[in-house]
Protein backbone atom coordinates (compact mmCIF):
# COMPACT_ATOMS: atom_id res chain seq x y z
CA UNK A 1 0.00 0.00 0.00
CA UNK A 2 3.12 2.35 0.67
CA UNK A 3 4.35 2.09 -3.09
CA UNK A 4 0.65 3.10 -4.14
CA UNK A 5 1.46 6.11 -1.75
CA UNK A 6 4.21 7.14 -3.62
CA UNK A 7 3.17 6.60 -7.02
CA UNK A 8 0.25 8.65 -6.44
CA UNK A 9 2.44 11.43 -4.74
CA UNK A 10 4.63 11.15 -7.39
CA UNK A 11 2.06 11.56 -9.96
CA UNK A 12 0.60 14.38 -8.31
CA UNK A 13 3.66 16.74 -8.23
CA UNK A 14 5.40 16.04 -11.89
CA UNK A 15 5.22 19.15 -14.08
CA UNK A 16 5.68 17.14 -17.39
CA UNK A 17 3.18 14.86 -19.04
CA UNK A 18 4.67 11.72 -17.54
CA UNK A 19 3.46 9.20 -15.56
CA UNK A 20 4.43 6.93 -12.85
CA UNK A 21 3.17 3.31 -12.81
CA UNK A 22 3.87 -0.09 -11.23
CA UNK A 23 3.17 -3.16 -12.63
CA UNK A 24 2.04 -6.41 -10.78
CA UNK A 25 2.97 -8.93 -10.87
CA UNK A 26 6.76 -8.00 -10.82
CA UNK A 27 8.89 -9.51 -13.80
CA UNK A 28 12.35 -8.16 -13.89
CA UNK A 29 12.70 -9.32 -17.73
CA UNK A 30 9.43 -7.47 -19.12
CA UNK A 31 10.56 -4.48 -16.91
CA UNK A 32 13.99 -4.66 -18.84
CA UNK A 33 12.29 -4.77 -22.34
CA UNK A 34 10.41 -1.63 -21.00
CA UNK A 35 13.36 0.29 -20.04
CA UNK A 36 15.23 -0.60 -23.35
CA UNK A 37 12.10 0.71 -25.27
CA UNK A 38 11.46 3.99 -22.99
CA UNK A 39 12.35 7.41 -24.36
CA UNK A 40 14.87 8.45 -21.36
CA UNK A 41 15.94 6.60 -18.54
CA UNK A 42 16.83 7.57 -15.43
CA UNK A 43 18.83 4.83 -13.26
CA UNK A 44 20.23 4.35 -10.15
CA UNK A 45 24.04 4.31 -10.58
CA UNK A 46 24.67 1.54 -7.42
CA UNK A 47 21.79 -1.21 -8.57
CA UNK A 48 23.05 -3.71 -10.96
CA UNK A 49 19.98 -3.91 -12.53
CA UNK A 50 20.01 -0.45 -13.82
CA UNK A 51 23.32 -1.26 -15.18
CA UNK A 52 21.99 -4.32 -17.03
CA UNK A 53 19.14 -1.32 -18.12
CA UNK A 54 21.83 0.96 -19.47
CA UNK A 55 24.33 -1.36 -20.93
CA UNK A 56 21.59 -2.30 -23.27
CA UNK A 57 20.15 1.51 -24.22
CA UNK A 58 23.81 2.43 -25.08
CA UNK A 59 24.33 -0.45 -27.39
CA UNK A 60 21.33 0.81 -28.65
CA UNK A 61 22.41 4.49 -28.65
CA UNK A 62 19.60 5.91 -26.42
CA UNK A 63 19.96 8.05 -23.58
CA UNK A 64 20.90 7.14 -19.94
CA UNK A 65 21.10 9.19 -16.96
CA UNK A 66 21.77 8.58 -13.16
CA UNK A 67 20.26 10.27 -10.44
CA UNK A 68 22.70 11.79 -8.15
CA UNK A 69 25.74 11.63 -10.64
CA UNK A 70 28.01 14.80 -11.56
CA UNK A 71 29.13 14.13 -15.29
CA UNK A 72 31.52 16.54 -14.65
CA UNK A 73 33.40 14.16 -11.94
CA UNK A 74 33.15 10.83 -13.62
CA UNK A 75 36.08 8.58 -14.24
CA UNK A 76 36.54 6.54 -17.32
CA UNK A 77 36.27 2.87 -17.04
CA UNK A 78 37.48 -0.35 -18.94
CA UNK A 79 35.15 -2.89 -20.05
CA UNK A 80 36.03 -6.23 -19.53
Amino acid sequence: MQIVIVIHTVNHNLLLKVKVVRRLPAEPHVDLALLAKADHYIGNCISTFSAFAARERRSNGKSVEFWAFDKKQSIPTDEL
